[in-house]
């Protein structure tokens, strides 16, 4: 290797350490001016609920698949509940001007569908579910307050 290509190997070297030292750089400048999202703890309550409404309408689905239709009514309720608990944490992370009213509504989805898994309690996706429907609908409610 001759002088030229000794120099041309430890310009791009130090060129690459450039840009990816000043992307880092722009990265951890932008973390620094990040804004906590006001609704954050909304948003939270909201996915888990919805996340947890997910585990209890697959266990819904498998039952209706078996022919047992005891769960058809828990299927709708944890259906709307997702639904509901998927717009809310996308409302909520943006702040939106409809939030209050959309947060009464869904603290109302909530509690029906606590009513519907609480009667299907032999099944943990059901207990989850409803907990998870309870926090829900009091995160909503103190919004609200």
């Amino acid at each position: 290797m001759d002088r030229r290509e000794a120099l041309k190997i430890a310009a791009g070297s130090a060129a690459a350490s450039a840009f990816m030292g000043g992307a880092a750089s722009a990265a951890q400048s932008h973390r620094r001016h990040h804004v906590a999202n006001v609704n954050e703890d909304l948003v939270a309550v909201a996915t888990e609920c919805s996340t947890t409404g997910e585990a209890c309408l697959k266990m819904c689905f498998d039952m209706l698949q078996t022919g047992d239709t005891a769960m058809a009514e828990c299927a709708r309720s944890v259906r709307e509940l997702v639904i509901a608990c998927d717009a809310l944490a996308g409302m909520a992370t943006h702040d939106s001007a409809h939030l209050a009213a959309y947060a009464k509504v869904t603290a109302k989805i909530c509690e029906e569908c606590r009513e519907q898994c609480t009667t299907h309690d032999e099944h943990s996706q059901c207990r989850d579910c409803a907990n998870a429907c309870e926090s829900c609908a009091k995160a909503c409610h103190k919004y609200l307050n």
